[in-house]
């Protein structure tokens, strides 16, 4: 736009008229004889000498006059300088629409601790509601079918009582237990798995610890997604599918309501196959290479709680 006005500015004041040379005036000659001249009077009769006649007088012939030339000036233009530009003001930003939706809130960063309650009792009755029993009268064993012990994933706290998260189908179970009948701790982080990027990563808090490729459920058998905890660890030795460990977690195949003379739970355990990690083979299950599994025991005790994310 300054390019534009300034080339407009030059234009316009720029411009010069040069003056031409001037004209050479015209002389005009003119004769200076006199008109002869008339003599009046009476003539006598005697005999008079005639008077000598005037001589007339010589026309005088006017010598010319030659105009001296003139020479014009020269009228050297003045140098016009341009003005400059005045650059237009620039417009003033139109302010925002304001939204009518309220700004979304701050993402809210992970706990550094969780709270989990461990049975204490040999049996634990489940609840609906704090003093109100389930109505099939369910329980859950201490320890497990697989002599593990029983643990519950704390969600709220009354007093004498807690709503925890159960290792039970239907996956996502929670139920009501009382404070008398479980012994709590914390634990310091939490787990991550991504079936579609194959990955699983340890936090704690929103740092990541530990972070690995994964093989995850085949799609006539995919891994279950949602939120879980880890209900059991079985140290194994090493040479099998299962590899060096598994940890079982409180997810049940959707497929599978037996398998391997188990009930279809998931685990996230060890491989004698590495080379398949990374894709999507397993009946359910996440498989890790040996090492990454070993880690996660010693970063993952029971109760930690764990998200499996599409």
């Amino acid at each position: 736009m300054l390019l534009a006005l300034g080339v407009l500015a030059v234009g316009v004041f720029g411009a010069t008229t040069a003056t031409g040379p001037a004209v050479l005036g015209s002389v005009r000659v003119s004769s200076g004889a006199a008109a002869p001249a008339t003599v009046q009077g009476d003539w006598e009769a005697k005999l008079e000498p005639k008077p000598k006649p005037e001589p007339e007088p010589k026309p005088t012939t006017p010598k010319p006059t030659t105009p001296k030339p003139t020479t014009p000036k020269p009228t050297t233009p003045k140098p016009t300088t341009p003005k400059p530009a005045t650059p237009e003001p620039e417009p003033e930003p139109e302010p925002e629409p304001k939204s009518a939706t309220p700004p979304a809130a701050p993402q809210i960063t992970h706990p550094s601790s969780f709270l989990v309650a461990d049975a204490i009792v040999p049996s634990v009755p489940l609840f609906d509601a704090p003093d109100r029993p389930r109505a099939d009268g369910r329980v859950m064993d201490n320890p497990t079918w697989e002599g593990l012990a029983v643990v519950f994933l704390v969600k709220e706290q009354r007093p004498g009582w807690m709503r925890v998260q159960v290792s039970a189908r239907p996956n996502g179970l929670e139920a009501w237990v009382r404070e008398s009948d479980v012994a709590l701790r914390q634990v310091p982080n939490w787990i991550r798995v991504e079936l579609g990027a194959r990955r699983a990563t340890v936090y704690h808090a929103d740092t990541p610890l530990l972070q690995t490729t994964v093989a995850v459920g085949r799609p006539s058998a995919p891994t279950p997604t949602g939120g879980y905890f880890v209900d059991g660890i079985v140290r194994l030795a090493g040479n099998g599918p299962y590899g060096v460990a598994q940890m079982s977690i409180s997810a049940f195949s959707d497929i599978y309501q037996r398998f391997g003379g188990g009930v279809g739970q998931i685990a996230l355990h060890g491989t004698n196959a590495p080379g398949l990690l990374g894709q999507a083979v397993s009946h359910g299950c996440v498989r890790f290479d040996n090492a990454a599994i070993t880690r996660m025991l010693e970063l993952a005790p029971p109760g930690t709680p764990v998200e499996i994310l599409p």
